[in-house]
This record gives C-alpha cells, sequence and structure tokens, in this order.
C-alpha cells in the first residue's frame, strides 16, 4: 500500500445495473528541516459502468513549493470501456513573491 490517506466509495443501482465509483487519494509530505520541500499529490477518479459502456474518468495533481516559485501539475484522462478518449496535462509555476 502507498502512504496517503485513501477514500473510496461504489454506489449499485440494481434497476437500472449501473455502477458509480469514486476513489481518492491524498499525500502531504514537508521535512522538518527543509520547509521549501513542502508537497500534495491527490488523484481523484470517478467510474461509471451503465448500458454495457464503462466510463472512467481520472485526474492527479501535484503541488510543490521550492525556494523561488510554486509549482503546479496535472494530469487527466478519460476512458470508454479501457480505451483513453481524451487526455490532457498542465504545468504551472507562480513565482513566491514575499513569501
Amino acid at each position: 500500500l502507498e502512504a496517503g490517506s485513501p477514500t473510496e466509495s461504489l454506489t449499485e443501482v440494481p434497476a437500472t445495473a449501473e455502477t458509480l465509483g469514486e476513489s481518492i487519494w491524498t499525500r502531504r509530505i514537508i521535512r522538518e528541516d527543509d520547509p521549501n520541500s513542502a508537497s500534495m499529490e491527490t488523484r481523484y477518479s470517478n467510474s461509471y459502468r451503465m448500458a454495457g459502456a464503462t466510463i472512467a474518468l481520472v485526474a492527479r495533481v501535484v503541488l510543490r513549493s521550492p525556494p523561488t516559485h510554486f509549482q503546479y501539475d496535472e494530469h487527466f484522462t478519460a476512458t470508454h470501456n479501457g480505451t483513453v478518449a481524451c487526455e490532457r496535462h498542465w504545468t504551472k509555476q507562480v513565482p513566491r513573491d514575499l513569501v
């Protein structure tokens, strides 16, 4: 198991044969001797199984705070029956003015 705080839920709707799933995992790290080592990683996923199709949405976000700027990195993937339908990646840096 990975260190972090996982949360998972699964909801079944027998009348419509639908299944809805959700999972959240978060890890926060900071070394006592280095305040600039602070980071947070979160993974979030939703899945929907209905009418013979499975749709999954997965996002992963990593935030870091090195000495000169804040870093933001996000990756998003959407799949349909296991095949990637959409995938995006964003990376941003924000100066740490007076912080």
